[in-house]
């Protein structure tokens, strides 16, 4: 076949339909997610509360167990043998999970790109996957950031109004 102008223009066409199919299914299948997202916590809560609390006291044997019993959902990096069993989907809602869960508790938002690449590094990943999921942690934690910022301004914003 003989490539002309219109028949480039076509088939990049037709590829970006499929590619914009295929993303939006992939699109879907992450919401799907982020809605089935923690379902354990609703199975067992008093489980994650004794926990916590337990924590706090230096007790760490009940969070052995809630992480038993949690790490059943595949977001979480010990529901697999080895890391590389995971896919993308399951990465990137792992690498949301962790930063939306440390801001919700601690409100501390001090992740660096060092400390993340370690802690993937020790579950297994590569140091290439581990720099990548590494990132998206960060971007992650820039978007919750910009979002406290937006509330601090409406709230001030709220206060001066009255």
């Amino acid at each position: 076949m003989e490539y002309t102008k219109q028949i480039v223009i076509e088939q990049t066409n037709e590829h970006k339909n499929d590619v914009s199919f295929a993303m939006g299914k992939i699109i879907s299948q992450l919401i799907e997610r982020a809605n089935k997202h923690d379902y354990t916590k609703y199975e067992k809560p008093e489980l994650l509360a004794l926990a916590l609390n337990e924590r706090k006291n230096g007790n760490k044997e009940p969070m052995k167990e809630w992480i038993k019993f949690h790490s059943q959902e595949d977001h979480h990096i010990e529901h697999f043998n080895d890391p590389s069993q995971m896919n993308l989907l399951q990465a990137l809602e792992m690498c949301v999970d962790g930063p939306c869960a440390s801001y919700r508790r601690t409100k501390d938002m001090a992740i660096n790109k060092e400390d993340q690449i370690k802690y993937f590094m020790k579950d297994g990943f590569s140091l290439e996957t581990a720099n990548m999921l590494a990132n998206t942690f960060l971007v992650v934690r820039e978007i919750l950031d910009k979002r406290e910022l937006e509330l601090s301004k409406k709230a001030e914003e709220e206060e001066n109004s009255k």
